[in-house]
């Protein structure tokens, strides 16, 4: 996924994973305990994530699975981080459809840019599109983007 900006930005990369587990993976060094320093982060005009050669699909078992990409003018402050791990560490209820179909879900700004219906409150694909609302709700992230997707072990 490339997203590029106007003006110089902060990009945040969240995996989502099949079990619901939601996981810090760009700025290199962020991690639920620990927001990466002034000098790890730097603003950018554009982010390619994964970057050339580096999986982007992790084997967690069968299901949904979410990639959320947030976009700042400045820095998460620590109260702003604080905010978004609890939300997506305790809040979320990410339960699996017995029938995993193979579309994959858009989102942009906290909205699912198709909506198929059926798509019942916990289901991963609701729980992204909560957890992007409420991010763009509490002003945690300027922009927002979105993947949920289907993964299936080899």
């Amino acid at each position: 996924m490339d997203i590029e900006q106007g003006p110089a930005a902060y990009f945040y990369v969240i995996r989502i994973d099949t079990r619901g587990k939601a996981t810090p993976l760009f700025p290199e060094g962020w991690t639920w305990e620990n927001l990466p320093s002034a000098k790890q982060e730097t603003p950018r005009k554009s982010l390619r994530w994964p970057a050339e050669g580096e999986e982007l699909f992790q084997d967690t078992g069968q299901g949904l699975a979410s990639y959320l990409w947030l976009v700042r003018a400045a820095r998460l402050t620590m109260e702003q981080h604080s905010k978004l791990k609890t939300f997506l560490t305790t809040e979320l209820r990410w339960t699996q459809p017995e029938k995993i179909d193979d579309d994959v879900y858009l989102f942009q700004n906290g909205k699912l840019t198709q909506d198929r219906g059926g798509i019942f409150a916990d289901h991963p694909v609701r729980q992204t599109e909560a957890a992007l609302l409420k991010i763009k709700h509490d002003n945690l992230a300027a922009y927002s983007r979105a993947i949920c997707y289907p993964f299936r072990n080899p």
